[in-house]
């Protein structure tokens, strides 16, 4: 079974106790993952995207500028 990305669908699929300890591990996740991209390495214009790739693996929505003015 693949691991809710988002809170609520955790909650209606898991139950409070077990949706709350998937998301969170699901952030912890996340967050040590955007540390191996920033820590101990000069960042440059690829950081930017590697962060945002790990984030929508994660299920948060990025969207282009050209995606928010629509």
């Amino acid at each position: 079974m693949q691991r809710p990305s988002n809170i609520t669908d955790a909650l209606r699929e898991l139950g409070p106790f077990s949706a709350v300890r998937a998301h969170v591990s699901n952030l912890e996740d996340s967050l040590d993952k955007i540390h191996a991209i920033l820590d101990g390495r000069e960042w440059n214009s690829d950081s930017p995207v590697l962060i945002a790739n790990v984030l929508r693996d994660h299920g948060y929505v990025i969207r282009d500028l050209i995606d928010k003015e629509a």
